[in-house]
């Protein structure tokens, strides 16, 4: 088996520590990592990988993608597509809607804001992705609270 490589990998803005992110090996892997609860956006930190072997590497470069799996649709040259916006693509005025992601994922463990205003501890069960944000059902201490706004969690200090 090879030896571990090192790579650095850089916190995107918006994610805390905590979030977990898919990262691309220069091998082609994708990995997900945990940002660590010291780094911020725009830091640095490391995470180890065992790099794929020269036959794998050939094997999955060898790889074609079959006709009817190759995404169709609206084509975008030259613009950076942000989430949560409405584009005008083309010539022929249509729109397309980007969802914005969720930040947090299934089984975290956040703070809910309370119809008291306070804070209480929860788990997220679900994310349903919608026109107006993500919003979760998370459960409070064996209740289910749903439909919450992302605005309304966060990460406990």
């Amino acid at each position: 088996m090879a030896e571990p490589q090192l790579m650095a990998v850089v916190v995107p803005d918006g994610c805390g520590p905590g979030t977990l992110l898919n990262v691309q090996t220069p091998d082609g892997q994708a990995l997900q990592v945990e940002v660590p609860h010291e780094s911020a956006p725009g830091s640095t930190f490391h995470m180890q990988f065992y790099p794929l072997s020269e036959e794998a590497q050939a094997e999955m470069s060898a790889l074609e993608a079959h006709p009817d799996d190759v995404p169709t649709g609206i084509e975008v040259v030259g613009e950076v597509v942000s989430s949560g916006t409405i584009s005008d693509y083309g010539t022929d005025g249509c729109a397309y809607f980007v969802m914005k992601p969720a930040c947090y994922h299934i089984g975290q463990f956040l703070q809910v804001l309370r119809s008291s205003g306070d804070y209480s501890d929860c788990c997220i069960h679900h994310i349903h992705l919608t026109a107006l944000g993500p919003h979760y059902d998370v459960d409070v201490g064996g209740a289910m609270k749903c439909g919450v706004p992302e605005d309304d969690l966060h990460v406990p200090s």
